[in-house]
C-alpha cells in the first residue's frame, strides 16, 4: 500500500470517529395541534414529549418596523406584532429524531409530491 493511500485511511479513520451520529428518522403523524399530539407508529408523544420549532405553531412574531406593499401602494408600520397559524394540521406527517427513551425532536412538516 502507498504512503498516500495509508495517510488517506488514517484520515477517514480519524473523521469517522469524529463524525456526528446522525438518528435514524422516523415519521409522526398529527393527531391534534390544540394540545399537540402525534402519534408515531403505537406510541403517543405530547407536548412534554417533544422539542419543535414554535414557528410550526400559532406563535406572534413582534416589530419594531414593517414595510410591505397592500394592493398597489407600500405601507410602513411602526412597533407591532404579526399572528402566524400553525402550519401543522391534523394528519400532517412530521420527520422525528429519538432523542431518548421519552424525548423526540420535530424536525419539519413533510408534504407529498403533487
Amino acid at each position: 500500500m502507498a504512503k498516500w493511500e495509508e495517510k488517506w485511511i488514517k484520515h477517514v479513520e480519524k473523521a469517522s470517529k469524529n463524525a456526528i451520529d446522525l438518528k435514524e428518522i422516523e415519521m409522526g403523524r398529527i393527531v391534534s395541534v390544540n394540545p399537540l399530539e402525534i402519534i408515531n407508529g403505537d406510541l403517543s408523544l405530547f407536548e412534554d414529549n417533544l422539542y419543535i420549532n414554535p414557528n410550526l405553531l400559532d406563535h406572534t412574531r413582534e416589530f419594531n418596523v414593517l414595510t410591505g406593499t397592500i394592493g398597489g401602494s407600500t405601507t410602513t408600520i411602526s412597533d407591532g406584532f404579526i399572528y402566524f397559524k400553525s402550519e401543522l394540521n391534523q394528519d400532517d406527517l412530521v420527520a422525528l429524531i429519538k432523542l431518548n427513551k421519552k424525548k423526540y425532536l420535530v424536525l419539519f412538516k413533510i408534504g407529498g409530491v403533487q
